[in-house]
């Protein structure tokens, strides 16, 4: 069988844990399509791809520093409640996504 290399598009299934199990992230009912080499997904994700065969099952555990980093307090932004829509369901721990003034994802 062929193995993915840098170049070639893939798409994974996959679910994305924390160390305790909490899963924060997955690619649902579709799989996520990407360019290998391309840096479009963490860098421990596209090593693990790279070498791959198609249909093949894994498992793979992203150090901090191939994923997204240490956490870095001075990162975290706090947002006041009327900032964000009343329809708006949050409870502790909820995660939000923001836009620069640019438009681009924070």
């Amino acid at each position: 069988m062929t193995q993915a290399k840098n170049g070639d598009t893939v798409r994974i299934n996959y679910t994305g844990r924390l160390v305790d199990g909490t899963q924060f992230d997955s690619s649902g009912n579709e799989p996520l399509q990407f360019t290998l080499g391309e840096g479009q997904v963490i860098p421990g994700l596209e090593t693990h791809v790279e070498g791959m065969e198609v249909g093949t099952k894994s498992t793979v555990t992203v150090p901090a520093d191939a994923a997204y980093g240490p956490h870095r307090p001075e990162a975290v932004v706090t947002v006041d409640r009327a900032a964000v829509p009343a329809n708006i369901n949050i409870d502790v721990g909820t995660r939000l996504q923001a836009r620069t003034r640019e438009g681009r994802p924070m």
